[in-house]
């Protein structure tokens, strides 16, 4: 019966040490895989830092960009507006020194008929082109302009 008691306590023993073996195998498969999971967790947290990162960065870039082209839009507007003015101002120097160059002939100041009216418009443009003749040969001289 000592016996009996011996090898039943050996086999209860043994399997106390195979268990004791396979709680200690998966405790340590089990810490491997949580240490593996909070790595990968880990990778994936600087991975997504890393590309939240890009985004701001080609967002500030992009913001940049949009900020610098409508700073050359604003220029080129005001740009255009100023050479538009200066045209402005050159063609009523134009106008004004040809207004004072020519005088219309009486007949032109009292036309009385449609036919009188066109013939002082076709006389006016002849003599406008023969003014700007004068002004391109330096025959005619243009007031300064006013600043």
């Amino acid at each position: 019966m000592k016996l009996v008691f011996q090898i039943a306590g050996g086999i209860v023993l043994a399997a106390l040490i195979v268990w004791g073996i396979r709680v200690a195998v998966v405790t340590y498969v089990a810490k491997q895989a949580v240490e593996q999971m909070q790595v990968t967790i880990k990778q994936q947290q600087q991975h997504q830092f890393r590309m939240q990162q890009a985004r701001a960065q080609q967002k500030a870039a992009l913001e940049q960009q949009k900020a610098q082209r409508l700073a050359r839009e604003q220029v080129a507007r005001a740009e255009q507006q100023r050479r538009q003015r200066l045209v402005a101002q050159e063609q009523a120097r134009l106008k004004a020194a040809f207004d004072k160059w020519w005088q219309p002939p009486q007949w032109c100041i009292q036309a009385s008929s449609i036919k009188l009216v066109i013939q002082c418009g076709d006389l006016k443009s002849v003599k406008r082109a023969e003014f700007d003749q004068l002004l391109a040969s330096g025959k005619v001289i243009l007031p300064p302009q006013k600043m």
